[in-house]
């Protein structure tokens, strides 16, 4: 890609008389736009819930599938730390080990509890990644996660099918057998 800035000295009659410019190539320029843009396409439409922080853990952006999960808009959230949506379930040992392994590793990923702006409690499969600068401070941290109620759903669903008489829905000798084994031990 060329751009092209000048003006022309033209005589009484028209004719180009003098010209004076400069050409520009914006290849670099254009294909970091368009980078940028593909970027943020995704932010925008990926099914995943994606949240990005500060340094000092203050919201600054959220996508869509964010707002969607957790109920919260955009405009909740800006400048707001993430534990507003905090269920209760984890105790502070369970967050500072969490913290602990961002700061060593740079990433942390498991299973968790929050609650949507409804008040719901609803379990999530997270990951949070550091992003650092130059040299190597977390100036961001991402989180992504997706919802995994349904299968959580499907779990318990499975358990009890393995477990409990469909007809009756008394324990079975599975579960019997699953108890004392775990007693014994």
């Amino acid at each position: 890609y060329v751009r092209e800035e000048g003006e022309v000295t033209r005589d009484k009659e028209g004719a180009p008389l003098r010209m004076l410019g400069t050409v520009h190539d914006v290849t670099e320029k254009k294909q970091a736009d368009e980078r940028l843009r593909l970027s943020q396409k995704v932010f925008e439409s990926a099914g995943e819930a994606i949240l990005i922080t500060d340094e000092n853990s203050k919201i600054v952006d959220v996508n869509p599938a964010y707002e969607k999960i957790t109920g919260y808009s955009k405009e909740d959230v800006i400048g707001q730390n993430p534990n507003i949506s905090r269920s209760g379930r984890h105790d502070n040992p369970f967050y500072q080990q969490m913290w602990e392994q961002i700061e060593s590793t740079g990433s942390w990923s498991g299973e968790i509890w929050d609650r949507r702006k409804s008040g719901e409690v609803y379990p999530k499969y997270l990951t949070i990644n550091a992003i650092s600068n130059d040299y190597n401070q977390p100036t961001h941290y991402v989180g992504v996660f997706t919802d995994i109620t349904y299968q959580k759903e499907t779990e318990k669903s499975l358990e009890r099918l393995a477990y409990y008489d469909p007809l009756t829905a008394l324990p079975n000798r599975a579960l019997f057998r699953d108890r004392l084994t775990h007693n014994v031990q």
